[in-house]
């Protein structure tokens, strides 16, 4: 069941959940991305991402014709609900957080930021010693 016209019609601004780390990627095409700088345990649940989305931001995107369709493409400081939050919640919305994955931050830029922490296993002596990007 969708929660989206509840939501809408009663102007809710920020929607907070989690889930489990292998489903940001799916989550984050719903709208929604991580924004702690940690995540938590659950012993019912397991290793948990917490998450948020702004809804009527999300809306005003999409009838100004600049879906947010992967959350890398949609940068929620340009969003009237977002501005409108007080500065404390702004800044803890304003990174992704703990989790780095291609669906929130971009290929590119994932595996980029992957290859910088790698470089140290790649020095002689090390795990990657001598191995190419490829492998």
């Amino acid at each position: 069941m969708s929660t989206s016209s509840i939501v809408d019609s009663r102007y809710v601004a920020l929607v907070f959940g989690a889930s489990e780390a292998h489903l940001v990627p799916m989550y984050s095409n719903l709208r929604q991305r991580p924004y702690p700088p940690r995540n938590f345990f659950s012993d019912e649940s397991g290793y948990l991402i917490p998450n948020v989305s702004i809804p009527l931001d999300v809306t005003a995107a999409r009838e100004s014709q600049r879906p947010p369709e992967y959350g890398v493409a949609f940068d929620w400081r340009n969003g009237t609900t977002y501005r409108a939050l007080p500065t404390a919640v702004q800044r803890l919305l304003a990174e992704f957080g703990a989790v780095r994955c291609p669906a929130l931050h971009g290929d590119d830029d994932y595996w980029q930021h992957l290859d910088h922490l790698l470089e140290p296993a790649r020095e002689p002596g090390r795990l990657l010693a001598g191995l190419s990007d490829d492998a």
